[in-house]
C-alpha cells in the first residue's frame, strides 16, 4: 500500500510539473501573441498617422492653388493694356496682402521678352527668379524661393488683345505665390 500511495504522489508529481509546462508554455504563447498584436497595432498606428499627415498636407497644398487661382483671375479682373504693351494694374489691390510689404502673397506681371512689367507692393525689394514667360492658356503650379522666402507660386500665361491694328496682340505672365508658412 505505501509502494501504491508513493507511485501515485510520483505521477501526481510529474502530472503537476506537466501542468507547469503546459501553463508556462501557454503564457508564453499568449504573451507572444499578445506581443505581435501590440506590434501590427503600433504600426497601423503609425502609417495611418502617416497616411494622414501626408493627405492633410496635400488637402493644404490643393486648397492654396485653388487660391492662387482665384488671385490669378482677380488680378486679370483689374487689368488694362493702356496701349500696345503696356499694361496698368492699380497700385492698391482689392486683397490686402498684395499691398503690405513682404505679407507672404506676391504677384507680379512679365511680359513675353521676361521682363517685369508690373509689381505687387507687397513684392518691393524681393528678388524674384524665374522670367520664363508661358504661352497663352499654360499654367503652372510649383514651389519655389521669392528672397529668402519659399512660397508656392502658381504662373498662368494670356494673350492680350491690342486696340490698335499695328499690334495685334501681347503675352504676358502672371505670376502670383504664397508663403508656405502663411
Amino acid at each position: 500500500a505505501h509502494q501504491a500511495h508513493r507511485n501515485f504522489t510520483r505521477e501526481r508529481l510529474s502530472l503537476g510539473t506537466f501542468d507547469r509546462v503546459i501553463k508556462f508554455r501557454f503564457s508564453s504563447l499568449q504573451a507572444r501573441i499578445l506581443w505581435f498584436a501590440a506590434i501590427v497595432v503600433i504600426i497601423f498606428v503609425v502609417i495611418t498617422a502617416l497616411i494622414l499627415r501626408q493627405t492633410f498636407k496635400h488637402g493644404l497644398v490643393a486648397r492654396l492653388q485653388s487660391q492662387l487661382e482665384v488671385q490669378t483671375w482677380a488680378l486679370l479682373g483689374v487689368a488694362d493694356e493702356l496701349g500696345p504693351g503696356q499694361l496698368y494694374l492699380p497700385e492698391a489691390m482689392q486683397d490686402q496682402h498684395l499691398n503690405q510689404l513682404s505679407s507672404g502673397r506676391y504677384a507680379r506681371v512679365i511680359n513675353d521678352k521676361g521682363k517685369e512689367v508690373w509689381r505687387s507692393a507687397s513684392a518691393i525689394g524681393l528678388k524674384w527668379s524665374g522670367n520664363t514667360p508661358l504661352l497663352s492658356g499654360d499654367s503652372l503650379f510649383f514651389k519655389t524661393n521669392i528672397g529668402t522666402e519659399t512660397v508656392y507660386e502658381r504662373d498662368f500665361g494670356v494673350t492680350w488683345e491690342s486696340s490698335t491694328k499695328d499690334i495685334e496682340e501681347n503675352h504676358y505672365t502672371f505670376q502670383v505665390a504664397e508663403s508656405s508658412h502663411s
